[in-house]
C-alpha cells in the first residue's frame, strides 16, 4: 500500500485538500481499489455510530494521559493503544504532541478545530478503533482516520495531522 502526501502543500492548500470526502481522499492517496474504499469506510463510519463514550464504556477502556518524546524529539506520536490478554484495553494520549500540534496550528484559519480537547478526541477515537476492531495494520490505520472523522465530526481527514508532522521534522532537522 502506497500513501503519497506531498510535502509541497501550504498549509492552506493542506487544510483544503483534507476537507475533502475519505473515499476522494483515499483513491487519491491509496493504492486501494474503489471497493476496499468503500468497504473500508462503510466499516468505519459504521462503528462510530454508539459514539466515543459509550465505546469506551462498553469496552472497558482504560483511558490516560502522559507525556513522551520518540526519537530524540524528531517523531511525534499523539497516542498509543494497548489491549493485552487478561488486562482491560488501554488508550494513552500523548499531551506534549498534542500541544505541539495545538501551537503549531493556533494562527492558522482553522485554529478552533485545532484545540488540545478537540485533538485529544480525535487521538482517543483513533486510537479506540484500534481497540474495538484489534487492527493494527496499514488498514487499520487508515480505518482509524475514517472512524475519528465521523466519530468526532472533524472536518478534516486525521490524515492531515501526518502533513503537519512533517513540518516538525523538518524544523528538528535544521
Amino acid at each position: 500500500m502506497v500513501i503519497r502526501i506531498s510535502e509541497e502543500l501550504t498549509r492552506r492548500e493542506a487544510l483544503q485538500f483534507y476537507l475533502g470526502a475519505d473515499e476522494h481522499l483515499l483513491r487519491r492517496l491509496t493504492s486501494l481499489s474503489t471497493a476496499e474504499i468503500e468497504r473500508l469506510v462503510g466499516e468505519a463510519r459504521s462503528l462510530a455510530r454508539p459514539g466515543v463514550d459509550r465505546l469506551l464504556a462498553d469496552y472497558g477502556v482504560e483511558q490516560r494521559e502522559d507525556d513522551w518524546t520518540l526519537a530524540g524529539g524528531r517523531m511525534l506520536n499523539l497516542g498509543e493503544c494497548s489491549f493485552e490478554t487478561g488486562r482491560p484495553p488501554r488508550l494513552v494520549v500523548n499531551r506534549r504532541a498534542i500541544a505541539w500540534f495545538a501551537a503549531e496550528m493556533a494562527d492558522s484559519i482553522a485554529a478552533a478545530w485545532f484545540t488540545v480537547p478537540r485533538l485529544t478526541r480525535l487521538v482517543v477515537a483513533h486510537e479506540l478503533y484500534h481497540v474495538v476492531t484489534r487492527d493494527v495494520s496499514w488498514r487499520g490505520e487508515l480505518g482509524a482516520h475514517v472512524f475519528a472523522r465521523a466519530i468526532t465530526r472533524w472536518p478534516f481527514s486525521p490524515l492531515l495531522l501526518a502533513v503537519i508532522a512533517r513540518t516538525h521534522r523538518k524544523e528538528c532537522r535544521r
